[in-house]
């Protein structure tokens, strides 16, 4: 009884957090932004020095790899939940996302001088960037419980199902990197499953 109450303790804390950046849409702009540089920035450092030429090369393929990254954790959630896995698409904000993530995309891989990559990459960016991801944080695992919470209501072992798809929510880029690396035609034997990168792990403890 004790766990159940200190789980339940929690999810009420996130849909606090959740709520007030909902309440806040301007907020949620902001963080969007932030994670599309992100996504990019990640997207980009994977390539390495192959990346301008890459994007230049395939530049369908590279912006899809950010779009996978971004949207990884709705991906990966909808097909363990059986949901259609492009659902997102039905939401005006998300929609606006991809108008977003396509000018992160081209700001960090296009811009001229490579000024994005550079801007993007210095350290006090970055770190405000991180920053302001680990907040997003909050409202994304809250989405997710919330999703298996209308698809089980009631269920006594959902917990188990939110604690799943709360990290998956999270951590769905790191998951999906293999399939961006496969969309740039790269085969990368190393994945999420394989060697779950620190963040997931502390995901999944949170």
């Amino acid at each position: 009884m004790t766990d159940i109450g200190a789980f339940r303790g929690l999810l009420m804390v996130l849909q606090d957090v959740s709520l007030v950046l909902e309440d806040k849409i301007g907020i949620i702009f902001i963080l969007d932004i932030c994670s599309s540089l992100l996504s990019a920035l990640i997207v980009y450092e994977d390539l390495g020095k192959e990346a301008k030429a890459f994007s230049r090369s395939h530049p369908f393929g590279c912006w899809l790899s950010v779009v996978v990254h971004f949207f990884g954790g709705g991906l990966v959630a909808n097909f363990l939940l059986g949901e259609p896995i492009l659902a997102f698409l039905a939401d005006p904000i998300q929609i606006r996302n991809v108008y977003v993530l396509t000018a992160a995309w081209w700001f960090v891989f296009h811009a001229p001088f490579d000024l994005g990559y550079k801007v993007v990459h210095s350290f006090p960016v970055k770190l405000l960037l991180a920053t302001t991801k680990e907040i997003y944080k909050s409202h994304k695992v809250h989405g997710g419980v919330s999703q298996v919470g209308k698809l089980y209501p009631g269920s006594q072992h959902s917990h188990i199902l939110m604690t799943i798809i709360g990290t998956v929510k999270v951590s769905g880029g790191s998951f999906m990197l293999i399939l961006g690396r496969t969309i740039r035609g790269i085969g990368i034997p190393n994945n999420e499953l394989l060697h779950p990168s620190f963040t997931t792990k502390l995901n999944f403890l949170a």
